[in-house]
Formats: C-alpha cells, structure tokens, sequence
C-alpha cells in the first residue's frame, strides 16, 4: 500500500477483538470501539466495506465468522489492502488445513502473530506467499500441504529464496517421474439472436500447469498467438504460415514462474515449473474461434396457449470427435402445462423446475459399430499392436479396467488411447514412453541458480519425467482468423516479462505444483462450437410449438460432453411432450425451463428437439410472454474456440533429465445464449 497500515484487527460476529497487531502509533486504541458502534451496530455491516470514521480509514471484510479489519490514519489504496487481506487469508488456510474461523485464530493465535510479524512490516505488506514462509516457520500442531515431509529440520538456502529474485518455488525437490501437465481451458461467451447473427462473443481462457520436475528447471512455452509468431517471424526472417493458424490472446495472465524477460523478448513461455499441478496461462480470445456447436432454434408462438419449439443442434467439430454429456435447455414459459418431443438423437423432457425443455443427447445403439472399431484400437495400443484369444488371457485384468471407463451404464465413452493412458498405466503394458530410459537421481551439488527460484525446490528427482499441459478454452464467437489474437493478457509472477517484452516469448522458472500460468481474452476469429437454431410459435392462447436445432460445428471425430439446454417457457406451463433426436429432455418447473440435456454429442451433427407446451388456462387477459434467451452448457475435449495451439514447451534442467509433457485443450460455455 502506498500509505502503511497503521493496524489490523480480527474480530467475531459480536465485535470481540480475537488479535490484533498495531504497527504504528498514529492512531488511537479506541479504534475497535469506533468500529463497533459507527459499522456493526449502525448495521452497515452490509454496505460499503470502506468507512472514513474520525480521519481514519477502515477496510473490512468478513470471512466465515471473522471480520478482519485494517485501519489506515490517511489516503490508502483500497485495492491493495483488500488484496492483502485475501492473500493473508489464503496463507492462514494453508496453515490451518483449509480452515479459517474464530475456532481456528483462537487454537493458532501464537502462529498467527509470528506471521503477521512476517507479512507485514511497519504497516507495509510483505512477502505471502505460504510456500516461502513454511520454509522458515514450521509451527507444530499446524496441519499443512508440506506435514508429510520433515518440516522441523532448517531449510537450506531458506534466506536466499525468501529475498531472492523470485519467491515461488523452493529448492531441494526431487522426482523419481519428471512430468510436466499443461491445461489450455477456454469459456466461450456468446449472445445469439434468434435470427442466427452473432451479438456479442469473446472467449476467456486460462493456461493450468501442474508440475513434477526435479531441480530448479527452465521452461519455455510457444504459443500460436499473432504477436509472439511476429516476433519470431522477425528474429528468424520467416513467415508466420508456417505454423498454420496463428491465435491471438487477449488478457493473458501467467503464473509467477513464467519468465516474462524471455517471453517479451522472444514471445515464448519459458518457466520453471512448480513441482506438481498448477494454472500455467490464462488467456482471452476474441479471433478467430472455432465454435463446437451451431444451435438454430425456431420458436413459434401458435395462439395464445401454443407454442411450438424446434431447436437443432450442429456440431462442427471434427467427424472423428465427440462432444459428452450434451444437454440443451430450451426455455419455455412458466405456464406451461404439456409438452410433446420428437428428437433425431437423445431424450427430451420438460423441466417444470427450470421452465425449460431439456434436451440430452448421447451415443445410440446404431454407434455401436463405431464403438467396436474404436475400442479394438484402443486395446491394439495398450497391447503392443496385438489383437486376439492370448492378448485378452494376457491382460483380462486391464481390459476389465478399461471396459470401466469406456462404456457408462451402456453408453460409450471417451476411447481415446492418449486420454485413457493418461491415467490407466496397468504394468506389462506397452506404451510410446516405455523405450525411455529411467531418470538418473539428482546429484546434491550446489545449486548453479541459488536463490533465484522461490516456488521449486532442488533435488526433485522423478523415475518418469513428464509434462502434462492441457488448454482449455471458453468459446464466446465465431470468425475466421489466421492468427490468434490475445487481449487483457496476465501472467504469473515467475514470467520473465523482460524477455517476453523483448522476445515476446512466455520463459519461467515454474512453482512447484499446482499454478496458474496465464490468463487471456479472445475477441476476433472466435469458432463457435455449437449453432442453435430455434423456433417457437404461440397456437393460440395455451399452446406453444418449440422447436430447436443444434448444430456442432466442430470436427466430425470430436465430442461435447456434459452438453445441456436450457430452453424457457412461461410460467402457466401446465404440460409438455417432447421429440429429441438425441439425448433427454424434461420439463423443469423449478426454472421454467426445457432441460436438453446431450452426454456426448458428436461433432458435424444436428440434433433436434421437438416441443408443445400446454398452459393453464385463465379467465385474465394473458400478459405477453417475454422469452428469455436459451441457455446452453457444454465441454468440448481437445477443441479451441480461439484456435490456440501451443508450438513448444520446452524444458531445461542442469542435469539433463528426460521430461514427459502433456497438453490437453478444453473448451466449455461461459455464458451461451441465443434469443428465440
């Protein structure tokens, strides 16, 4: 804060003072009671969280059954107290276990003033972050992520990383298997008219990382955004068609390990990962997105009690893709007394709960064939390429492990090898890393990079090393677009920005675990996943006819799971019927809604669902139905509404160890809609 805190009070519900820590002395020791009788039993607990009581400022927020309270005797800014407040609570949790109350300050009030002697030092905010404190401050009887190892032994170099370069990653850490886990997750926001032409879409995203590396490894992440292949189209004289489609992010935000020197410089994300799973990236795109799906509804207003409902759904994602769990809720009114279906694929119902036709779509039993081919290639690569009587003796047990999770309650699931092995690793199976040489332990040498690093630790050393690193995406747009162009871009601490500035590359030293890298928007080019093309038609005063389209426009070969409509009706709902072609609908009340509801929708299909809506009949002059926007739910695997990609993630340790990286890209509604 530019203005020093002059002190810091937690208080219970009744305005007890539980501890409190003056770092000044230009304010009084009746602040409490000021707090007490102008705020809590003014009761403006409510109001604002900022009061200027007697020439001082008050900031106060409440967690649980606590009110933490900063007074500040001048001008301070408000955002950076509150944002103390936050990473303070945060770093409590960490100690505590997870919990942060009155029971919790009252059994740790001797830890909670040696840290506030620690993050805090003459009313001016210090280091937070839990991973460097608990190098240093091992309090007994405190429950913590790090209780496991022998955290009451001195910390080696301890000073060195507390006022280091970095503060996010310790030394010492160790790994027998070396992975590295990128997630690229995208929402898409999206307006539709009920016309089909789009107003308004972006895309936020956000790159998870979770790493398990040994030492104090540099990471160095490519991406296809416009500005990065630029520069590096200028530092190599090459253009930027060789890499194809090139996204641009907008709003990027990385994780602290992030070398952020390299990235502005050469526009690559270059890290030392924190050891285990963490947010790598967070990113926006508003160019250049690939929508999963093309929802076309058609509502028509048939009278004053009809309403007929046609929706279909095309995905546009590849032939060999699938979209899970699909469910697309048509709003219907709340006076909807019945309703009658006709879908070409999945199950429909109404939902009286949610005033919504509710429109499921999965795999039917004419997939079958597609299944088996699928499935005999799944097993063919955890087999070696064998397929026959002595394959299956050999591995009943892992083919039982596998029948498990590629089929659910009779309905095919994900079959990919690359995702299944991801997390069945049955041993005496063959797989793409089995020809790798096992990782050497790392050697106790000095650290070439001491203190320099605050979020890894050395001496990781893992028997597998592997990176795995998914994207995934939130579609909001569709527009054709060669590069990706990333806006509100933020990255973690660890990004070197001196060389992302000048080599606009994204270089860190990662944290150890679990982070979040960067964080962008996407507002041009975005390829909308689904189209919905709905249309709803009053039959006279107690019937509506509903019916939607939805379209995945996403590849053949891809899949949306967990897709859900939700399509509105009025309120007077009395019944419905519905027609899907695919998945489930119902009638939920609750929300005045369909609910569609599509556990796995293809993509290149266009499932429909076929509604009429009975509504009570009244002797009052019926008020016009005021229809609120189809919603829509979904998450598409491996699919990008931005076209994101990420070129390179490279990995540079002193010792040389082999690293496994894993990229997943996913994509999933943020706030889809399409007026009908």
């Amino acid at each position: 804060m530019p203005v020093a805190a002059s002190a810091v009070y937690f208080l219970n519900l009744r305005g007890d003072v539980l501890i409190n820590r003056l770092y000044r002395d230009d304010v009084g020791g009746n602040m409490v009671d000021a707090f007490r009788m102008h705020i809590m039993q003014s009761k403006e607990l409510g109001t604002c969280p900022v009061r200027q009581i007697g020439g001082c400022s008050f900031f106060y927020m409440r967690i649980s059954n606590v009110y933490i309270v900063i007074v500040v005797s001048s001008n301070a800014n408000v955002a950076c107290a509150f944002k103390f407040v936050v990473e303070a609570v945060a770093l409590f949790k960490s100690y505590f276990g997870g919990a942060f109350d009155e029971d919790a300050i009252r059994n740790n009030f001797v830890l909670i003033y040696e840290l506030l002697d620690e993050i805090m030092d003459f009313g001016y905010p210090q280091n937070l972050s839990p991973e460097i404190l608990k190098l240093y401050i091992t309090q007994e009887g405190v429950r913590s992520p790090f209780s496991s190892k022998p955290a009451d032994k001195p910390v080696p170099n301890a000073t060195l990383q507390v006022t280091g370069a970095v503060g996010w990653r310790r030394e010492g850490l160790a790994y027998k298997k070396n992975e590295v886990f990128l997630d690229i997750v995208e929402s898409v926001n999206l307006l539709m008219s009920s016309k089909g032409s789009v107003l308004r879409c972006d895309v936020t995203g956000k790159i998870l990382m979770k790493c398990f590396l040994s030492g104090m490894p540099d990471l160095k992440l490519g991406l296809n955004d416009k500005i990065g292949l630029e520069k590096e189209s200028q530092l190599k004289s090459r253009p930027t068609k060789r890499y194809g489609l090139v996204v641009k992010l907008d709003d990027v935000t990385f994780h602290q390990c992030v070398n952020l020197t390299r990235f502005n410089s050469e526009k690559t994300v270059s890290f030392v990962p924190p050891d285990g799973e963490f947010e790598l990236m967070k990113y926006r795109i508003t160019e250049g997105v690939n929508l999963p799906f093309r929802v076309l509804p058609t509502i028509k207003e048939l009278g004053r009690t009809r309403i007929e409902v046609n929706v279909k759904v095309k995905s546009v994602f590849g032939a060999k893709m699938f979209a899970l769990g699909v469910v697309i809720k048509i709003p219907v009114p709340k006076q909807t007394a019945k309703t009658s279906f006709q879908v070409t694929s999945g199950r429909a119902k109404y939902n009286a709960a949610i005033d919504c036709l509710v429109w499921n779509l999965k795999i039917g039993v004419d997939d079958s064939g597609l299944f088996f081919v699928q499935a005999v290639a799944l097993f063919k690569s955890y087999f070696g390429g064998a397929f026959d009587e002595d394959a299956i003796r050999n591995n009943f047990v892992l083919i039982y492990e596998l029948l498990d999770e590629i089929m659910d309650f009779g309905y095919p699931q994900n079959l990919s090898p690359e995702i299944l092995k991801l997390y069945i690793t049955q041993e005496g199976v063959r797989s793409p890393f089995s020809s790798k040489p096992a990782d050497k332990p790392v050697p106790n040498a000095t650290l070439q990079v001491t203190g320099a690093v605050g979020w890894r630790r050395e001496g990781l050393a893992y028997k597998k090393n592997e990176v795995f690193l998914d994207i995934v995406e939130s579609v909001n747009l569709l527009m054709s677009s060669k590069v990706v162009k990333l806006d509100d871009v933020t990255f973690h601490q660890c990004v070197n920005l001196t060389r992302f500035n000048s080599e606009k590359t994204v270089s860190f030293v990662p944290p150890d675990g679990e982070f979040e890298l960067m964080k962008y928007r996407i507002t041009e080019g975005v390829n909308l996943p689904f189209r919905v093309l709905p249309t709803i038609k009053e039959l006279g005063r107690t019937r509506i006819e509903i019916n939607v389209k939805v379209k995945s426009v996403f590849g053949a070969k891809m899949f949306a799971l967990g897709v859900v409509i939700k399509i509105p009706v009025p309120k007077q709902t009395a019944k419905t019927s519905f027609q899907v072609t695919s998945g489930r609908a119902k009638y939920n009340a609750a929300i005045d809604c369909l609910v569609w509801k599509i556990r796995k929708f293809p993509g290149q299909t266009e499932p429909t669902l076929s509604a009429e809506v009975e509504l009570i009949s009244t002797m009052t002059e019926k008020k016009s139905w005021t229809r609120p926007p189809i919603q829509m739910e979904f998450q598409v695997p491996m699919f990008t509404a931005s076209g994101l990609r990420v070129r390179f993630l490279k990995v540079w340790e002193k010792s040389g160890y082999n690293t496994v990286e894993w990229v997943r890209y996913i994509t999933k509604a943020g706030s889809y809609e399409i007026r009908c």
